[in-house]
């Protein structure tokens, strides 16, 4: 059996508990989706979600970075053009 904690937030006020505000569709993501492979914890009761402002904290702090480097951009791959070109460039042999 589930134990709910006793302050429980309606999730359409739950943005105001949060260091700066946020907006209802982002609790939603946060929730369903995750930040970082974290997810808002949440519960259902009726046909009603809620948060505690425990679950806010414990995902507001595990979604920090733990460094003070900045985060480098995604990537994408090198088209098999861009990885000859490169190649030629450098000289480096063809993998056999």
């Amino acid at each position: 059996m589930q134990v709910i904690p006793k302050d429980l937030i309606p999730m359409r006020n739950a943005g105001k508990y949060f260091p700066v505000t946020v907006e209802r569709g982002s609790l939603e993501r946060w929730r369903r989706l995750g930040v970082r492979g974290v997810k808002l914890e949440t519960v259902l009761i009726g046909s009603r979600r809620y948060v505690s402002q425990d679950a806010i904290d414990r995902f507001v702090a595990a979604t920090q970075e733990t460094d003070d480097q900045p985060t480098a951009p995604p990537t994408r791959a090198l088209s098999e053009r861009e990885t000859e070109a490169l190649r030629r460039k450098h000289g480096t042999p063809k993998p056999q």
